[in-house]
């Protein structure tokens, strides 16, 4: 019951205080937004270039980013469905022009990195934002035949790998 009482009286203890708060920045900044304005010259406005050779296309930005996204992680479950089967998948139809030129000209680390970045990533790197390192932009490229290594190419195994990595750790174990 104890308790209750001095969190109720904590309670309003902040309250008074934020209350308080408020009130004294309020009055600090009123002279500020009062004579924020008063005496400057007005902003010229932007100077916005005018783009006349583009098409409307009944599209809202909205709809734009929507259909980025889209897209974006359309490629994102193509690369990982390449990398799965270990070998080139079909491009896939409901993607732009551009992207289907480029998908098949990418190689097996390329299509990793784009895993790895997931779809937010690949959605930049598709707006060209945000470049990916080692990944080529956007444009068309030559078809290329995936090489993957071959299944149990690397000579150790498991055990012998813990092996190597505790003897580096403490020599005196491996």
């Amino acid at each position: 019951m104890l308790r209750n009482l001095f969190v109720g009286l904590g309670r309003a203890l902040r309250g008074t205080l934020y209350f308080c708060w408020g009130a004294f920045d309020f009055a600090l900044s009123l002279p500020f937004r009062l004579l924020a304005g008063a005496g400057a010259a007005p902003s010229p406005p932007i100077a916005m270039p005018v783009i006349k050779d583009s098409k409307p296309t009944g599209l809202t930005p909205s709809d734009v980013v929507q259909s980025l996204l889209r897209e974006s992680r359309i490629v994102y479950t193509y690369a990982g469905a390449c990398l799965l089967a270990r070998e080139r998948q079909p491009t896939p139809e409901k993607l732009s022009s551009a992207v289907k030129a480029w998908l098949p000209g990418l190689t097996v680390g390329e299509l990793q990195k784009l895993t790895c970045v997931g779809s937010t990533g690949i959605c930049e790197h598709l707006q060209g934002t945000k470049h990916i390192a080692g990944l080529p932009r956007v444009q068309p490229l030559p078809a290329r035949a995936l090489t993957f290594e071959p299944k149990g190419a690397d000579p150790e195994d498991g055990l012998a790998m813990l092996t190597r990595e505790l003897g580096n750790i403490a020599p005196g174990l491996g």
